[in-house]
């Protein structure tokens, strides 16, 4: 946790993104062809094959070789790729923190604008609006709609209508109790 974020005060809501699912699956299949590769190494170096059938030990290398770089490589640029995403929206007491490895981005809930539903590609996604005009989309299922109401229920904002929008309540008028997501 960055130093930003526990000056937010306690965590109240997280909100884990699919790349941490996608993580968990590249070190499973890559895992996996490591320990493909290194009993199909074993066996080959533990046998008697090369001796038995003639088999040429640069044919056994060179494959060994290719399918070592291609998990070394291959895992090397596909954790690259997952690791340019964040991992996770987390609602904090006073903010918010984008969880993105080493370069958490925390912003206090003075600097929220708001939430908005925007299109992604044709699906409505939940984004919190920034003062600075910038948005942090954040999903459109269960959970989102959850981390949603926590986002409005700490930072002071009221939900509003149509489209599904929470704003900044403005000063001297009452704010409304918050509307159920369905």
């Amino acid at each position: 946790m960055t130093s930003a974020g526990a000056s937010l005060g306690p965590e109240i809501y997280r909100l884990p993104f699919a790349v941490q699912q996608a993580k968990r699956f590249v070190l499973l299949i890559f895992g996996g062809l490591t320990g493909m590769v290194g009993v199909w190494a074993t066996t080959m170096l533990n046998s008697g094959v090369f001796a038995l059938q003639d088999e040429s030990p640069r044919l056994f290398k060179g494959i060994l070789i290719f399918f070592t770089l291609l998990i070394v490589v291959g895992f090397n640029a596909v954790w690259w790729v997952l690791g340019r995403f964040p991992h996770a929206l987390v609602v904090r007491e006073r903010g918010l923190v984008l969880e993105h490895g080493s370069r958490s981005r925390s912003v206090g809930f003075e600097d929220v604008k708001g939430i908005e539903q925007q299109d992604d590609g044709g699906t409505l996604v939940y984004a919190v609006v920034l003062a600075d005009g910038s948005a942090i989309p954040f999903g459109c299922e269960r959970p989102s709609q959850d981390a949603a109401q926590a986002i409005v229920r700490q930072g002071g904002l009221v939900w509003s209508d149509e489209p599904l929008r929470a704003e900044r309540a403005r000063t001297g008028r009452a704010s409304p109790a918050p509307l159920p997501l369905h």
